[in-house]
């Protein structure tokens, strides 16, 4: 089981970012005036939403492509008598006539538990119960979270790592934000329509403490800019030290909650937590207690999880608000398409394998480890040379290049979740709550204990990729390896399409890289520890070329709302740096294939390649995903994403005689050069 957890360093490219129709421009412009249009003109001109989706684009595109491939294993299994963990998932959360006779009776023992808590005691053995089942609201798991991960300062050890949560709007900004207000507004009529349909009494009171409770645990965060500062988020703590920090709040009734023995915590380990001031805020809770705000909280966190398993009536709720109302989705997605991303999340390796082995052959991962090995080498090249960095962080940069693990296709083991039982007999809720606590009884003995250098943090078929700091890797799986990403050699082409592969696939591979070496990336050594491996002057000239990108991306703006240069600092810095490593490793490659790369369609091979890197990030998103976006998103909107990298590489320039007066155009002086 693959659940969401909060990493310090990682990337994931499918948040592409966002453009409306209504920017199109009266017709084609140049590639010189604005290269995003130039290349996505018609397409998106052409393209219409589906009342169920909220974006389409490359990557979306291929998802629903591999969600095609996937519903047939669904269908098959689970239309076929021979029992199978599968089938009987997918034929579990198809039969909503179940569901709707079921009620609530698969949170029933839950909602009772919540419904005694009188003391603090009882309180946090009924949150250790609803962590130890995964239970969150639309990611925001109950008062904190608590992972298993590897020590930052000693990544080869994995502790238990404690980070601020407890909220059901998507960040903090939403609970304080003046421009929000009518969200906010929005969310607790939404908790107050839930709490109705379960015929709790006093819905109304009861969703104004929920609003004004997560509204304290808000005002008590960092913020998503602030969350990016490895450092301080990193603050290790011993046992006592914890119970020192938070006094008032019974861990070992928590943890024994979450399935240690009595008297025991975190595997016996010592704790990472992100926001220390977060916890005293939490010890405050618990000492200033009142038990009914603790229930009302607590029963919304198990309702508002919920609600998109139970009945219709629950499903359409839940709907309104976090499709249409933050999303401005039309119409919920088919049925089957939720069912899948529940097995995907829960017994995600039973769709993984027959994925690989149907979408992903030995030939195509060969040519993509070509690849990533061409632009590594690009930035060893770039590396040596460059101009702004001394030679003895050179040294350390370039070791770190080396120790780089490069994780493609799908992991080396798989999960064969021999312990889980799944009952077609059992509505759909009561599965997923049975397989999420033995997904979590079995992390349990990851806590205190040598790291998993192997462990993959998405599934073989996900349209994504990562960088990952504490394991120094960066990770592409086999469902982002297709087309129009990544077309692998045939026999027409047996070296794939050269350009197109390395404008698209390989600007993600540079990006993946390059995050290696971005604000936060930039802070991991080769073995992925935390160390400050840069001399002081190195540090200095770095911060000034990052001032410089900050600077230019919170010029850009969207339905007048400025992009956060901040916020997407990191993505920002991987784009540029991404797109100047995949096409040096592109020119190196023509160097020693002379002639191989012809025109096509009147391009020369130079502009096939940023032609496929700006048809990469081609979208058309709803206003309401789009301004949600640009609040917790750290990638910029896909118009910049081309037209920022493009206007910042000299080399685009050349390729489409861009020069002083065009609107692509960028002085050398002005031009965001770090990597």
């Amino acid at each position: 089981m693959r659940k969401p957890i909060h990493l310090l360093v990682l990337s994931l490219s499918v948040n592409v970012g966002y453009v409306y129709t209504q920017d199109l421009p009266p017709q084609v412009p140049a590639a010189s005036e604005d290269f995003y249009f130039h290349v996505n003109y018609d397409w998106i001109k052409n393209t219409t939403l589906p009342p169920d989706q909220t974006q389409s684009n490359a990557f979306t595109i291929v998802q629903e492509r591999n969600k095609e491939y996937l519903l047939t294993l669904l269908e098959k299994a689970g239309n076929s008598t021979t029992p199978s963990l599968l089938g009987d998932f997918y034929a579990s959360g198809m039969n909503t006539t179940l569901i709707e006779q079921s009620g609530l009776d698969p949170i029933k023992a839950l909602l009772n538990q919540v419904a005694i808590v009188r003391t603090p005691d009882d309180t946090a053995k009924a949150i250790g119960k609803l962590h130890s089942l995964f239970i969150s609201v639309h990611g925001g798991s109950p008062l904190f979270s608590i992972s298993a991960q590897p020590d930052s300062k000693n990544s080869t050890w994995t502790l238990a790592r404690i980070v601020q949560s407890g909220l059901s709007l998507p960040n903090r900004e939403y609970y304080s934000d003046a421009a929000l207000a009518e969200i906010r507004q929005k969310y607790q009529e939404h908790v107050e329509k839930i709490f109705t349909l379960a015929q709790v009494k006093d819905g109304a009171a009861k969703a104004k403490v929920v609003l004004d409770f997560e509204t304290a645990l808000a005002n008590n965060s960092l913020s998503s800019v602030e969350m990016r500062d490895v450092y301080r988020t990193y603050n290790k703590l011993t046992f006592e030290q914890l119970r020192a920090l938070t006094p008032a709040f019974p861990w070992l009734t928590y943890c024994q909650s979450l399935g240690w023995p009595q008297g025991h915590c975190f595997g016996d380990g010592d704790v990472i937590v992100d926001n220390p001031n977060f916890l005293r805020h939490v010890n405050t809770l618990f000492s200033n207690f009142h038990a009914d705000d603790w229930r009302t909280y607590l029963q919304w966190q198990v309702l508002g999880y919920s609600a998109s398993y139970l009945g219709q009536q629950y499903e359409a709720q839940d709907f309104d608000f976090y499709g249409r109302t933050l999303r401005g989705q039309s119409e919920p997605s088919p049925r089957w398409k939720f069912i899948l991303g529940v097995i995907g999340d829960h017994i995600p390796d039973t769709l993984s394998q027959p994925f690989v082995q149907e979408k992903f052959k030995p030939e195509a991962k060969a040519q993509a480890q070509e690849l990533v090995t061409l632009i590594q080498d690009a930035l060893a090249t770039r590396l040596q040379t460059i101009e702004w960095m001394g030679p003895e962080t050179r040294a350390r940069a370039l070791e770190k290049l080396k120790g780089l693990d490069v994780k493609i296709g799908y992991p080396d083991k798989w999960d064969n979740y021999t312990d889980v039982k799944i009952s077609r007999g059992q509505p759909l809720l009561s599965n997923v709550l049975q397989v999420s606590g033995l997904n979590f009884k079995k992390g349990l003995q990851a806590y205190n204990s040598p790291s998993d250098k192997s462990m993959w943090l998405l599934s073989a078929f996900q349209v994504n990729a990562y960088y990952y700091g504490v394991q120094n890797s960066i990770n592409f799986p086999a469902g982002i390896l297709q087309p129009p990403f990544f077309y692998p050699p045939d026999e027409n082409n047996p070296s794939g399409n050269v350009a197109a592969n390395f404008g698209s696939i390989g600007s993600i591979i540079g990006h993946e890289i390059t995050h290696g070496y971005d604000d936060q990336g930039r802070n991991y050594n080769a073995q992925g520890n935390l160390e400050d491996w840069w001399t002081p002057a190195d540090a200095a000239e770095f911060e000034k070329r990052a001032k410089v990108l900050i600077d230019l991306y919170s010029t850009y703006e969207v339905y007048g709302v400025k992009v956060n240069g901040n916020l997407t600092q990191g993505e920002n810095i991987g784009d540029i740096g991404g797109l100047k490593l995949s096409y040096l490793a592109f020119q190196e490659w023509q160097k020693k294939n002379p002639g191989v790369i012809g025109a096509v369609d009147g391009l020369s091979p130079e502009q096939q390649f940023f032609t496929a890197f700006g048809q990469l990030w081609k979208n058309v998103i709803r206003k309401e995903l789009a301004l949600l976006s640009l609040q917790i998103d750290p990638h910029s909107p896909t118009i910049w994403r081309v037209n920022g990298p493009c206007s910042n590489l000299q080399e685009f320039y050349e390729a489409f005689g861009v020069k002083e007066g065009d609107k692509m155009y960028r002085s050398e002086a002005e031009r965001v050069n770090i990597w």
